[in-house]
């Protein structure tokens, strides 16, 4: 079986047309990778018989599209056909992902919608198109497939292929939802739940209160909770603790920091008020918790 780290590949990504690609050619790199090895400027280029997806979760481009360049507005996702030439500069650190696949993947993504989809051979930004959970899919899908691919292991091709066919699929059929007459309201809810969950990621706080969260969102607390329910079945106030009891467990696992030291990184008011918090969420003592994963 081919080896995606060959030299042969990676000249692809160039758009060297004389290499011929597996049916399993899967690459993605960061945009903050991207952007390092190229200088904050990626020079026009096109791949053949590849397709690109760019996905910008934050940041400040402009992306150039065969001569037509613009600026582009996050969260988006760039879908790029074979053959179409495109640059892109980096004007400040940008969040994301540019995957490179097989046309054969892109099929297999297009034969699980209803025929009447139509999908255009054209290079597509598309930002507003993609609901908010569907882009935290595709997200959570690119991070999961980057790191496979990071660890290089020629056995799992097939695995890292049907990674990229799953974030192309969920990206087409968001954009087959938005055609939908309801979608600009449904929308508008899980854009309120996007902006919450964001928040309180980039933020652990024990000591944060839904309704300051609300308020900087722009709506009441009871709206949020309603949205919350409606979308997930849980009151934005669990979803703040799942996230802090997320956070505590990565901290129990993968650094030295002692339970007391946690406890002040997550803003608890003190470590007993902390571990009273994690065994009522998790069954177990920080203390035991650590001690069974070692």
């Amino acid at each position: 079986m081919e080896n995606p780290y060959s030299i042969q590949n990676i000249s692809i990504q160039s758009g060297d047309d004389r290499v011929e690609v597996s049916p399993f050619f899967t690459y993605i790199e960061t945009l903050e990778r991207n952007n390092q090895k190229n200088d904050g400027n990626v020079k026009s280029h096109n791949h053949s018989n590849l397709f690109q997806v760019t996905i910008i979760e934050d940041g400040d481009v402009s992306f150039d599209n065969e001569g037509k360049e613009q600026r582009i507005d996050y969260p988006c996702v760039i879908l790029i056909p074979e053959g179409k030439y495109h640059s892109i500069t980096y004007h400040k650190p940008t969040h994301g992902f540019m995957m490179l696949m097989s046309l054969e993947s892109v099929n297999e993504s297009l034969k699980q919608l209803p025929a009447e989809f139509t999908f255009s051979n054209e290079t597509s930004i598309v930002s507003e198109e993609i609901a908010p959970y569907d882009f935290e899919d595709i997200l959570a899908l690119c991070r999961s497939l980057h790191h496979k691919m990071i660890q290089k292991d020629r056995g799992s091709l097939v695995i890292k292929k049907n990674y990229s066919v799953l974030t192309l699929l969920v990206i087409l059929n968001s954009l087959r939802n938005a055609q939908k007459p309801n979608f600009k309201e449904k929308y508008a809810e899980s854009s309120y739940l996007y902006k919450y969950k964001k928040m309180i990621r980039e933020e652990v706080d024990a000591a944060g209160k839904v309704a300051d969260y609300a308020k900087k969102i722009g709506i009441t607390p009871t709206h949020l909770n309603r949205v919350c329910q409606q979308l997930v079945n849980k009151s934005a106030l669990e979803i703040m603790h799942d996230n802090i009891t997320l956070e505590a467990k990565k901290h129990l696992m993968h650094t030295t920091f002692s339970v007391t030291e946690i406890a002040n990184i997550l803003n608890f008011k003190d470590p007993s008020h902390f571990s009273k918090f994690f065994k009522k969420n998790t069954g177990k003592s920080p203390k035991f918790f650590k001690e069974s994963i070692q």
